[in-house]
C-alpha cells in the first residue's frame, strides 16, 4: 500500500468540515439535559454519524467531480484528481460512510437513523443532482444543517418544536446564502466554472435573501420565544401527568386514540415549518423563475408573510394557552418587527 494512501484518505474525509456537525448538540443542550442519563452519549453517536455521512459525501463528490477538478487550477491537487485515491476506491468509500453511520445510529435511536438516512439521501441527491438548480441547491444544503439539528434531538428524545425547525431553517438559509454572495466576489467572472448554479444569482438577490432568511430567524425566535418561555413549565407538568395517565390506560382504547393523536400531532409539527418556508420562499422563487415581482418587491412580500405567520401564530397559541390571543400575537409581532428593523439596519451597513 501506498505509504501516502491513508493521509490523501483522511485529506479527503474532509475533517476540518466536521465542525459543522456540532449543531447535533444544540436541542440537547438547549433542552439542558446533556449531563442527565446518557444524554451526551447518545449525543455524541450522533455527532460521529454525521461525521462519517459528511465524508462520504465528499468522496463521493470529488470522485463524481474528477475530471472537472483535473481541468481546475487547485483542485486537481485533491487526492481523486491527482490520482492518489483512485475513483473506484473513493467510490466504494463514500457508499461504506454513507451507508455505516445509518446502522451506527440505531445505537441512540432508531428515529436518528431515520434522520441520518434521509441525510445521506438528500446528500446524494444534492451530487448528483440538486447542486446545479438554482434556489434548490439552497435549499438542499440548508436543509442539511436542519437535520443535523433535528438529529441532536431525536438522538435523546428532545420534543423539537416547528419554530425551532423554522429558525434553524431560516438560520441556515442565511449562512448558505452568505457563502455563495462570498463566492461571487472572490472567483468573480470564474464563479460559474466553479459553480453552474451561481449564474442565476446576483448579488443583490443573494443579499436580499440574505437579509430575509436573517429577519425570520431572529425575528421568529425573538417573538415566539415570548411564549416559549411562559409555557415550557406548563408543558413538563402536563408531560408528567400524561405518562402518569398512560401507565393506568394502557392497551386500552383510550391509549391507541391518544397514540394517534400524538402521531397525527407530530405530522402537523412537521408539516407547519415546511409551510411557513414555502410561504415565505413563494415571492423569492417567483422573482428567480418568472421575473416578477422585481427583487425588493419579492424580498418585502417576504418579510410581511413571515410577520403574518407570527402573528397568526401568536393569536392561535393565545388562544390555545386561554389569554388574549391578540394582546399574545401582538406582543410577538412587536417584537419580529422590532428585530427585523434591527437586521435591515445592519444590512445597510453592511451592503
Amino acid at each position: 500500500m501506498d505509504r501516502g494512501l491513508p493521509a490523501a484518505l483522511l485529506r479527503l474525509a474532509r475533517p476540518k468540515q466536521w465542525l459543522k456537525n456540532i449543531l447535533v448538540f444544540a436541542a440537547p443542550a438547549a433542552a439542558g439535559i446533556l449531563d442527565e442519563g446518557d444524554a451526551l452519549e447518545k449525543t455524541a453517536v450522533a455527532f460521529v454519524c454525521f461525521c462519517l455521512a459528511a465524508s462520504g459525501t465528499y468522496y463521493l463528490n470529488d470522485a463524481l467531480d474528477v475530471v472537472a477538478d483535473r481541468a481546475h487550477p487547485t483542485k486537481r491537487n485533491r487526492p481523486v484528481a491527482s490520482g492518489v485515491v483512485s475513483v473506484r476506491l473513493a467510490e466504494l468509500m463514500a457508499v461504506a460512510l454513507l451507508i455505516a453511520p445509518i446502522g451506527l445510529s440505531f445505537v441512540a435511536s432508531w428515529r436518528l437513523a431515520v434522520v441520518v438516512a434521509s441525510y445521506a439521501a438528500l446528500t446524494v441527491a444534492y451530487s448528483t443532482w440538486l447542486k446545479n438548480e438554482a434556489v434548490v441547491d439552497l435549499a438542499a444544503v440548508a436543509a442539511g444543517f436542519v437535520l443535523r439539528t433535528i438529529a441532536g434531538g431525536v438522538a435523546v428524545g428532545v420534543p423539537i418544536s416547528q419554530w425551532f425547525l423554522i429558525v434553524a431553517g431560516a438560520g441556515s438559509m442565511f449562512m448558505v446564502t452568505g457563502k455563495r454572495h462570498a463566492e461571487i466576489l472572490e472567483l468573480g467572472d470564474d464563479a460559474v466554472t466553479h459553480r453552474p448554479s451561481l449564474a442565476h444569482y446576483s448579488l443583490s438577490y443573494l443579499t436580499y435573501v440574505r437579509g430575509v432568511a436573517s429577519a425570520i430567524a431572529i425575528g421568529a425566535s425573538t417573538g415566539v420565544s415570548v411564549y416559549e418561555a411562559e409555557r415550557l413549565e406548563a408543558e413538563i407538568r402536563m408531560a408528567k401527568l400524561e405518562r402518569a395517565m398512560l401507565s393506568e390506560l394502557k392497551d386500552t382504547d383510550i391509549h391507541r386514540t391518544l397514540r394517534l393523536f400524538r402521531t397525527l400531532l407530530s405530522l402537523v409539527n412537521f408539516a407547519a415549518p415546511l409551510l411557513v418556508f414555502a410561504l415565505t420562499a413563494a415571492p423569492l422563487m417567483l422573482n428567480l423563475y418568472l421575473g416578477w415581482p422585481a427583487p425588493r418587491a419579492a424580498a418585502e412580500a417576504s418579510v410581511f408573510i413571515a410577520i403574518a405567520v407570527v402573528f397568526a401564530a401568536g393569536f392561535i397559541l393565545g388562544k390555545v394557552a386561554g389569554r388574549s390571543p391578540f394582546r399574545q400575537a401582538l406582543r410577538m409581532t412587536v417584537a419580529a418587527v422590532l428585530t427585523f428593523l434591527f437586521l435591515l439596519a445592519i444590512e445597510s451597513v453592511f451592503a
